[in-house]
């Protein structure tokens, strides 16, 4: 509604300069009836906003994940499938970091991937002295892979390089 006059979407983003962009279609949430407001991968509010008023979405990602902020209060980030869910997911500090990361839990010998958010390996090997050293990596937003030997159960975590 603008100045008391119901329009369709496309007829309201030109009833004034300020008004641009609004989308009409539905926003694909994960699962909007049981409250999951993420994004899913084909959503058209990822990528559709023009300005953020934060640098950190609902759950601490940064903004924006992609050429634009997104649309709503959390910014999609694709966990390329490895992620199942939080039980999976490792602690590494020093997040950001420029150099060397290390793990909260325990590994050593244990096989990693370090992911670009395109979904592309950039990095693989073996944990040593729970580290590995990113220092050849570009600046950007990783998310890595480790399987552990034992079990065969893959831990996931997001990582920032500076």
């Amino acid at each position: 509604q603008y100045n008391g006059t119901i329009y369709d979407v496309a007829t309201y983003n030109t009833q004034d300069p300020d008004i641009h962009d609004n989308i009409g279609s539905d926003p694909l949430f994960v699962d909007a009836v049981n409250g999951d407001f993420h994004l899913s991968l084909n959503s058209p509010a990822i990528d559709a906003g023009t300005m953020s008023l934060s640098t950190l979405d609902y759950d601490g990602n940064i903004i924006p994940n992609g050429l634009s902020p997104d649309l709503g209060v959390y910014e999609y980030y694709s966990t390329l499938g490895i992620a199942s869910n939080q039980k999976d997911e490792i602690t590494i500090y020093p997040n950001p970091t420029m150099g060397k990361i290390f793990f909260s839990n325990s590994f050593n010998n244990e096989t990693y991937k370090i992911y670009s958010l395109m979904g592309s390996v950039v990095k693989k090997g073996i944990v040593k002295e729970n580290s590995v050293d990113l220092s050849k990596l570009k600046t950007g937003i990783y998310l890595i892979r480790i399987t552990e030997i034992k079990t065969g159960s893959n831990k996931t975590g997001k990582i920032v390089k500076k």
